[in-house]
């Protein structure tokens, strides 16, 4: 007993070991890798943390040529809710390539936590748990995982805040649950049909603490943005104003139709989308017996697809029904043919946007992905057992 409580110790101490010297490695990578988008992040955070408008465009300009190298016209933007900003806030204590290469290093490790998180959730069997290293090969080879990596992005929270949740809901634990859940509220866009079910869920079960839980961070972090810049609100909605989010060229659907039919309201799909999704959930007459894992899987295929805008790095929310159907199959959920044949696509259609990406097209190009991962998805749903189900969520 001795030994082995040294041996965990030992683990202990040489994982601490690693991880500090991983720290504290110099910036690996050339300047443009895992910096373009987070030098958005650290340079409005800087602003924000010198009570300064991080809204400006101009100062922010002024930052990311002084402290990152950038080089262009315009800065790089950041269009996320200021409560963020707060939470990127210890990153500005380090300069901004020490900081690129600690964040790189922290959504590694938001990754590994999601996937594990996952592969606690989704098996019904204790020993499909054990196979937690299949789970992690899919997540780092992943292409939008890598390609998130390479950018230096965000949308690792949402990832983990929608997986935490749905974990932390079937534990009973609704405050943690609400914690994970307000995540995702730092790119509402990519969760716009998923977070508004999530919470009217919540609401039509009066589950209080996991909304109190879900308004704590954004709380928090506002209140430390107000009181390191009262004016911000105003100054962030002016920029918002500005911003015309919906004229950027994006991997959606929507922009597709509005691409091919001419009419830009298409973009706007989500309008018809959501308040249908949400009656079909309101319809449903034993809601205390809903699977939130399944609805959850499902709207956020649907939300991924049709966002009014969004990047392929977003794409990396798509793990959360991957890693689902991987389980099912690594489980025998699935008829074996039809597991092969799914998996034989999966690593074609990721294979095939590896290639685009060598052929550095634009962004938009990229809008079949979400689309071929529902199909796969909707193909092993169909083709499932019946000890498919899993539990209910708890209401």
């Amino acid at each position: 007993m001795t030994f082995i409580t040294q041996s965990i110790w030992f683990r202990r101490i040489l994982l601490l070991a690693a991880v500090t010297i991983l720290l504290w490695l110099p910036q690996p990578f050339p300047h443009h890798l895992t910096k373009v988008d987070f030098q958005a992040y650290w340079g409005a955070s800087y602003l924000l943390s010198k009570s300064e408008n991080f809204a400006d465009a101009d100062k922010l300009l002024e930052v990311q040529r002084q402290f990152t190298e950038w080089t262009e016209d315009s800065a790089q933007m950041t269009w996320n809710p200021p409560w963020l900003l707060a939470w990127f806030l210890p990153y500005t204590f380090l300069k901004f390539d020490k900081a690129s290469w600690v964040w790189f290093l922290t959504n590694i490790f938001l990754l590994f936590v999601s996937t594990w998180y996952m592969w606690r959730l989704f098996p019904h069997q204790e020993s499909t748990r054990k196979l937690l290293g299949i789970g992690l090969l899919v997540t780092f080879l992943f292409i939008p995982t890598i390609t998130l990596l390479l950018v230096g992005q965000i949308s690792t929270l949402i990832l983990l805040g929608l997986t935490l949740f749905l974990y932390f809901d079937r534990k009973n634990e609704d405050f943690m649950a609400g914690i994970g859940l307000s995540l995702t509220t730092i790119k509402p866009h990519l969760v716009y049909i998923t977070l508004p079910l999530l919470l009217l869920h919540l609401l039509w079960h009066k589950r209080w603490k996991a909304l109190l839980g879900f308004a704590l961070l954004p709380a928090v972090g506002t209140f430390i943005a107000f009181w390191l810049r009262p004016t911000f609100p105003g100054e962030y909605m002016a920029t918002m104003g500005e911003s015309n989010l919906l004229r950027l060229t994006v991997p959606t659907l929507g922009y597709f139709l509005a691409t091919v039919v001419g009419w830009r309201g298409l973009r706007l799909m989500g309008l018809v989308i959501l308040p249908v999704v949400l009656l079909l959930w309101y319809l449903q007459p034993r809601k205390e017996e809903l699977n939130l894992v399944n609805w959850t899987v499902t709207t956020l295929i649907l939300s991924t697809i049709t966002a009014p805008f969004g990047w392929s790095f977003d794409m990396v929310l798509l793990l959360l029904p991957v890693q689902y159907g991987l389980v099912a199959m690594v489980e025998g959920r699935v008829d074996r043919k039809t597991a092969v044949i799914v998996s034989f696509l999966f690593v074609f259609c990721n294979l095939f946007m590896l290639y685009q990406r060598t052929l550095e097209v634009w962004d938009d190009k990229f809008f079949w992905f979400p689309i071929a991962v529902a199909i796969l998805g909707g193909t092993l749903y169909g083709f499932r057992t019946e000890k498919t189900r899993l539990p209910a969520s708890r209401t």
